[in-house]
């Protein structure tokens, strides 16, 4: 198991904990709905984006993303 392997794991979650947004029935605006779409599509992108640096490089804090210590990508609020 790699670095790669991790991350896409810790990544999967935080996919996973934020798929009830994209449900019909979701509460959430249709503007907050785009925000978690960008969201998501960021967060599925990180391999490709990123695939330069070192996954290892890749930290994720209360479904924030940071790269090499640079917040890159922003969990709507």
């Amino acid at each position: 198991r790699g670095h790669w392997f991790n991350f896409r794991e810790k990544r999967d979650r935080k996919l996973a904990a934020s798929d009830w947004t994209q449900m019909p029935d979701s509460p959430l605006s249709d503007s907050k709905k785009t925000d978690y779409i960008n969201y998501r599509k960021s967060l599925r992108d990180i391999p490709s984006t990123y695939s330069g640096n070192n996954a290892k490089d890749i930290i994720f804090s209360e479904g924030n993303v940071s790269v090499s210590g640079t917040k890159k990508i922003s969990k709507p609020s």
